[in-house]
């Protein structure tokens, strides 16, 4: 089997409005980001990944930010755009499962709204059998005081059973929460502990995808990827880990910018063959997303040598 963690990427930065503690100069950073987010070109930008999910044909892909926004003269809905992007070339994919984690609706300062939601999901193949899905809120959250007023930023997972080429398997796609200072450090600890609960109990083989944000090293790479939860990491297991992430948050940088690794896939019971990353850019010239995708050829671990498949590698980045 053939799979993929893809983030999307937002389409901006957040930062100008989870940093303002002013109520009454929120509109003007609302203004910035919702800017941003129209001069990241989402529909090219899905267009973009769409070709790369196309050129690759993965049985099952992990996505993150597959954000929906509304704002002043448009919307955008990258999840949608996606899956019609990808038929729109003939390549036939459902979202087997779908969380929403956080979102919210602010002023810009022209009074209208912008509207933001993020989500997380797993689509597979049409031909790929799904037996059970579901999405979940991690417990753990961040919380946030913006312009004044306490905002909870929660994170989630993906979970579904399927049933690839004959394989029946677990796939456990996630976006955990970010871990720049000690107290987000808690509560990504706190994610990556459910996580690796999940992972403990279920007895078929396992596939974790996601953005992690988490480069090896860091504990919760190290906890997931530990003796005790019994999951390897694919890329390294492969002999590639290279950088997935990021590019310049306008996506404009000419060479390519990454400088981390912290887009994983996982796995316990099947077989890394072979990983590439994915990358491409818009017809404008920006990059489809500022993270890199992660692509991994995997077997049963009872395959034969001689049975493994061979990957088709889309241009790396850069």
């Amino acid at each position: 089997m053939r799979v993929l963690t893809r983030n999307l990427y937002l389409g901006a930065s957040l930062d100008p409005i989870t940093g303002e503690p002013d109520l009454a100069a929120l509109p003007a950073r609302v203004d910035e980001v919702w800017a941003e987010v129209v001069a990241s070109d989402p529909l090219g930008r899905m267009e973009a990944i769409a070709g790369e999910i196309a050129a690759a044909g993965p049985d099952v892909v992990a996505v993150q930010e597959a954000a929906r926004w509304a704002g002043p003269g448009a919307a955008f809905d990258l999840l949608e755009h996606l899956l019609a992007a990808l038929g729109q070339l003939g390549e036939r994919y459902v979202a087997a499962a779908v969380v929403e984690t956080f979102g919210g609706a602010l002023p810009a300062s022209n009074g209208e709204p912008v509207t933001f939601q993020d989500r997380g999901a797993i689509l597979v193949r049409e031909d790929v059998r799904i037996e059970a899905a579901a999405g979940r809120r991690y417990a753990a959250a961040l919380r946030l005081v913006v312009g004044g007023a306490e905002l909870d930023v929660p994170r989630g997972l993906v979970s579904a059973v399927l049933r690839v080429n004959g394989l029946r398997l677990r796939v456990l796609a996630t976006h955990l929460e970010l871990a720049h200072w000690p107290e987000v450090a808690a509560v990504q600890a706190a994610q990556v502990s459910e996580l690796a609960a999940l992972v403990r109990a279920e007895a078929l083989p396992v596939l974790v995808l996601g953005d992690l944000n988490a480069q090896p090293g860091v504990r919760a790479h190290g906890v997931l990827a530990g003796a005790e939860v019994g999951l390897t990491d694919a890329a390294a297991a492969a002999g590639d880990a290279g950088l997935t992430c990021c590019e310049s948050r306008d996506l404009r940088n000419e060479a390519s910018a990454l400088y981390d690794r912290i887009d994983h896939v996982l796995v316990r019971g099947l077989v890394p063959i072979r990983v590439a990353r994915t990358a491409s850019r818009t017809p404008a010239g920006l990059w489809s997303s500022d993270h890199a995708g992660v692509l991994v050829d995997l077997a049963d671990a009872g395959t034969r040598s001689g049975e493994r498949p061979t990957l088709i590698s889309p241009p790396a980045p850069g």
